[in-house]
C-alpha cells in the first residue's frame, strides 16, 4: 500500500462531491436511522404496556389474597382491632376496591 492511498479510518471528502448528493446520502441514512428508531421504541412501549398488565394482574390478585385473609382472620375469631392501624386501614381499603371492582365488572 503506498502511503498515498488511505489504509482505513475515516473517509476523506472528494473535491468532486456534489452537495445535492451528500445531502441526499444523509437524507437517506437519516430516514433509515429513524425507522429503525420508530421500530425499536414500538417494541419497548409494547413490552412495558404487557408488563404493565401483569403487574396490574397480580396486583388485583394479591389484594384480594390480603382480604381473604383478613376475612379468615375475623371468622376465627382474630381480635382485628389488636392489628395496627395500617393494616386495618389497608384492608378496608382493598375490601372497598375489590367490592368496587366486582360492581363495574358484573
Amino acid at each position: 500500500v503506498s502511503p498515498a492511498q488511505p489504509t482505513g479510518g475515516r473517509r476523506r471528502r472528494t473535491t468532486d462531491d456534489d452537495p445535492d448528493e451528500r445531502r441526499q446520502r444523509f437524507l437517506e441514512r437519516n430516514r433509515a436511522a429513524a425507522s429503525r428508531c420508530r421500530q425499536k421504541r414500538k417494541l419497548w412501549v409494547s413490552s412495558l404496556e404487557k408488563k404493565a398488565e401483569e403487574l396490574s394482574t397480580l396486583n388485583v390478585s394479591l389484594s384480594a389474597v390480603i382480604v381473604f385473609s383478613g376475612e379468615v382472620m375475623a371468622d376465627r375469631g382474630v381480635d382485628m382491632s389488636a392489628l395496627p392501624k395500617e393494616v386495618r386501614d389497608q384492608l378496608a381499603e382493598l375490601d372497598l376496591e375489590l367490592s368496587e371492582g366486582k360492581g363495574r365488572q358484573g
